[in-house]
């Protein structure tokens, strides 16, 4: 417990009044608080620690009841895949979309507004202009939440997607060569098909003109038109 007192006099003698009162509660309550804080500096520590872990940039991103949008967070990662610092994003909301070629801007839009309208989660890859112009493939998992006030939020992350797409490229470049190729040997086939029954027909057709030039002879009649035949056959 604890107490206050407060000296004086009375009847010419010296006294004393002390009050005590019970500080239980309130010590058990900064306790609680202070067990609260501990836990929520763990927390805090371990939430870093798995961004930090996590391969490309964990973001969090508002879109509001008025369509209006904006960064809530984003993750240091962001800059190993854009060369662009989370500073920029956060301060223009706008920026990440300039650097999304304007043709593929509008289905960028449609995956997001989607997403909002259904609550499933937002999927979506996309090529993306790195800091030092290097073209890169930016892939995006995210799953988004309903608030109080309408608006949608998203919780989710950006992995850079670049080899995998063109793996794939030049898997389905490898895949065109070899279909391109099978056809070639298709035709290649039939077409020796071909000559080798063309050939079987103009040796016959060779046969029978020289038996019957030995037949008609030197100067007997249709030889020359006999002649012309073996020489079209030869």
């Amino acid at each position: 417990g604890g107490g206050a007192g407060a000296r004086g006099r009375a009847g010419g003698g010296a006294g004393a009044v002390v009050s005590f009162g019970d500080v239980t509660k309130r010590k058990e309550a900064a306790a609680a608080l202070e067990s609260e804080q501990l836990a929520l500096r763990v927390s805090e520590r371990r939430y870093r620690a798995l961004v930090t872990a996590v391969p490309g940039a964990v973001y969090t991103f508002r879109l509001d009841a008025a369509g209006r949008h904006e960064w809530l967070f984003v993750s240091e990662g962001i800059v190993g895949l854009t060369g662009f610092p989370p500073s920029i994003l956060l301060e223009d909301p706008d920026f990440a979309f300039r650097q999304v070629p304007p043709e593929l801007l509008p289905a960028l839009q449609r995956s997001i507004a989607e997403s909002a309208a259904r609550l499933t989660p937002w999927v979506f890859d996309l090529p993306f202009r790195h800091a030092n112009g290097e073209a890169r493939w930016l892939a995006g998992r995210s799953q988004p939440f309903r608030e109080g006030d309408g608006s949608t939020v998203w919780h989710g992350v950006l992995v850079d997607d670049t080899e995998r797409v063109r793996a794939a490229e030049v898997r389905r470049s490898l895949e065109a060569q070899l279909r391109q190729s099978q056809k070639m040997d298709a035709l290649g086939n039939l077409a020796g098909g071909i000559a080798h029954d063309f050939n079987n027909l103009l040796t016959a057709m060779l046969g029978y003109t020289e038996l019957l030039l030995g037949r008609v002879g030197p100067g007997g009649p249709h030889r020359r038109e006999i002649e012309e035949i073996r020489r079209a056959a030869e």
